[in-house]
């Protein structure tokens, strides 16, 4: 298990500077012409933009205020303009820009979460915070830092919602003899993946104040993996509660985790 370290661990400028230009030619790629996402790309990021907006719908109360930290190209925040109003933050610029242009409802900025002085200026101003699929780009000794960070900016009973790639199920891939490692691995085109997390993992970094009310497996795992991709595909538009239904029916883990925890008291002094 890692060593999720001291909270008060910072990344230094050379890896936010490093981070940020990789993300800026990340995103500046997937606005080119002529792009397109794997399949089983988009069929993530339809499950994890559906559950999310299901969970805040159901736990944060009428018309939130929702911060979406690492908020990328902005699906999950323009689903969430439906029930209230959204801010968003990443650190490439080339992510708001796509972001401002997709959710022209939204308001989203340039922002780092460990900026002290735009922290500072944010405590406890959201009723539901949620950051998905970025905790795994954060080194483990700094993801308790990470989470101690987000709950501040949650009000007391207000929500936190993470979304990660569940650790038990990714390193299974590449010993399963049906996948193509290299064509799996592909539509993640680069990005750090390094730092995941299991269900325990996960678990494990939450801090006293929150209380978990669904921690989930989604995006389920089929094997061999063309039958993964053909049902995921047929599946797909016919929404999530069919595979939601394949995956408690057959049974089967799922790629992606999914964690909603209510907060229940105020600042926690270390993220502060």
């Amino acid at each position: 298990m890692p060593s999720h370290g001291d909270p008060a661990v910072d990344r230094t400028p050379d890896e936010r500077s490093a981070q940020r230009e990789f993300y800026d030619r990340f995103y500046r790629r997937r606005a080119g012409a002529g792009y397109a996402l794997s399949s089983l790309l988009q069929v993530s990021e339809y499950l994890i933009t559906h559950r999310v907006f299901a969970l805040t719908k159901l736990y944060a109360g009428p018309s939130p205020r929702i911060l979406d930290v690492g908020c990328g190209r902005g699906q999950v925040a323009r689903r969430l303009t439906r029930i209230g109003r959204v801010c968003g933050t990443d650190l490439s610029e080339e992510a708001v820009r796509a972001c401002r242009s997709v959710c022209p409802e939204g308001t989203f900025e340039v922002r780092d979460l460990w900026d002290d002085g735009w922290h500072r200026k944010n405590l406890a101003g959201y009723q539901a915070v949620v950051s998905t699929e970025t905790i795994e780009h954060i080194p483990y000794d700094r993801q308790r830092a990470f989470v101690e960070r987000l709950v501040a900016l949650v009000e007391p009973r207000g929500i936190l919602i993470l979304t990660t790639p569940n650790r038990e199920v990714i390193d299974l891939l590449p010993h399963d003899p049906a996948l193509s490692t290299a064509d799996y691995y592909r539509q993640f085109e680069g990005q750090p993946l390094a730092d995941l997390l299991s269900l325990a993992e996960l678990r494990e970094l939450m801090p006293e104040e929150l209380r978990i009310l669904e921690h989930e497996e989604i995006s389920p795992w089929i094997r061999p993996r063309p039958l993964d991709v053909a049902l995921k595909t047929v599946a797909l538009p016919t929404g999530y509660r069919l595979l939601g239904w394949m995956q408690r029916a057959l049974g089967l883990r799922g790629k992606v985790q999914i964690l909603c925890a209510r907060r229940s008291r105020g600042n926690p002094g270390a993220a502060a």
